[in-house]
């Protein structure tokens, strides 16, 4: 085998996708058993689209996201700047608006176009083990199975078994910011569905 592809989030879809485009033979393992639920991201940028649309990839998140018209700031509950996106006029721009679409559903449309291109994601695949050899990799699973490749890719995120099994190291060190985030519903019918919004107070 070719390929394999560690991981199904974007990142490891699009690989996977693009291995299916041209004809690699490949497979795509997931640890996770059913897709994650959680947002993670939600911008997608316009040079991201324009790539997007040279790998076929474009057209689903189109039809699903939402287009972000313009942003606007908010201090102490009042609106002190605005800014809207139809500034950008060169008719070169493709896509010069970003577009906002959760990531459980571009997953959800990445793995869509890889079902039609005659690929599927193997879940509850997880890799527990990873020998590097001379001209393939052995790649243990942990029902047991091993698989040889001729290349691993670790889409497997900032957690990576593929980086971990590998002594490599990871430069950097965390950074101290508390934040969070939530999913939810925006019930203010004053409250714009297609613009951005930031919020700061007094404390920040």
């Amino acid at each position: 085998m070719c390929c394999l592809v560690v991981g199904a989030g974007p990142v490891g879809l699009v690989l996977a996708n693009e291995c299916a485009r041209f004809g690699l033979s490949y497979r795509l393992v997931e640890k996770l058993t059913e897709q994650s639920t959680w947002s993670k991201a939600l911008m997608i940028t316009s040079r991201t689209m324009f790539i997007l649309e040279n790998i076929g990839l474009h057209e689903e998140i189109l039809s699903r996201g939402t287009v972000v018209e313009g942003m606007q700031g908010m201090f102490n509950q009042r609106e002190i700047g605005a800014l809207t996106m139809n500034i950008v006029r060169d008719p070169t721009v493709r896509y010069p608006f970003p577009i906002v679409l959760p990531q459980p559903d571009i997953e959800d449309a990445f793995e869509h176009v890889l079902n039609q291109r005659g690929g599927h994601i193997e879940r509850g695949c997880e890799v527990v083990k990873i020998d590097v050899l001379n001209d393939y990799a052995e790649v243990a699973l942990k029902s047991g199975e091993v698989i040889r490749a001729k290349y691993v890719v670790g889409c497997d995120g900032a957690h990576s078994v593929v980086r971990h099994c590998q002594p490599w190291t990871f430069q950097g060190h965390p950074v101290n910011i508390l934040w969070a985030q939530c999913d939810g519903l925006v019930k203010d019918q004053n409250v714009p569905t297609t613009r951005a919004a930031f919020f700061l107070g007094k404390t920040g």
